[in-house]
């Protein structure tokens, strides 16, 4: 509501093709740039943050009660120093929710899910590298490629509640991608499955 009030008020204040008043616009639209890049604010979705660590983390810790509800042992393994890096806050947002939370729903009470982050050199900076690995059911090899097409979803023996609308996984390539990055699933012995973005 409020950008559609500036918008409005923009667009008011252009009506009058005054020279002083294109100047003025543009001057406070340099500085509310120049100024969300310091605070690393959020400019059309895309953000530098200077501790892309403490945010997956923070998303990180919203499971935290559903794994004491289930009791699962729930943890984070990697790096914890600030990292620089571009990217979409509600779209990493939404990655590691979508694999999280089919972490949590594929695996039994008393099971095991790990969020690994590691960082990697790369030819223009860092690269990071995301993990997350449980010991649920599992996803049979002959459908490991199949799980990011749309609504496709994996055939399971077991009795699991809310299986969901199975675009998950797809919208989730489709973010990764947009950062350009790949994700790959592997078995994990003697079962469950690893999901790596990187």
């Amino acid at each position: 509501a409020q950008g559609k009030r500036k918008s409005a008020i923009v667009r008011f204040l252009l009506q009058f093709h005054n020279p002083l008043i294109y100047i003025l616009l543009f001057s406070a639209t340099v500085a509310l740039l120049m100024g969300s890049l310091i605070d690393s604010i959020i400019i059309y979705g895309v953000v530098l943050i200077n501790a892309i660590i403490s945010f997956i983390q923070e998303v990180a810790a919203s499971f935290n009660d559903m794994a004491n509800n289930k009791h699962i042992e729930y943890r984070y393994q990697g790096i914890t120093h600030p990292v620089n890096m571009y990217f979409d806050k509600d779209k990493l947002e939404r990655i590691l929710f979508n694999l999280l939370s089919n972490a949590f729903k594929f695996t039994p009470e008393r099971g095991q899910v790990k969020l690994e982050v590691k960082t990697c050199k790369g030819d223009v900076g860092p690269l990071l590298e995301v993990k997350v690995i449980d010991n649920g059911i599992g996803i049979p090899q002959d459908q490991r490629e199949k799980i990011f097409e749309p609504f496709y979803q994996v055939d399971s023996s077991e009795h699991i509640l809310n299986q969901g609308s199975g675009i998950g996984l797809s919208i989730t390539r489709e973010f990764v991608e947009m950062h350009g990055g790949q994700i790959k699933v592997e078995p994990v012995t003697p079962k469950g499955s690893c999901f790596s973005i990187y």
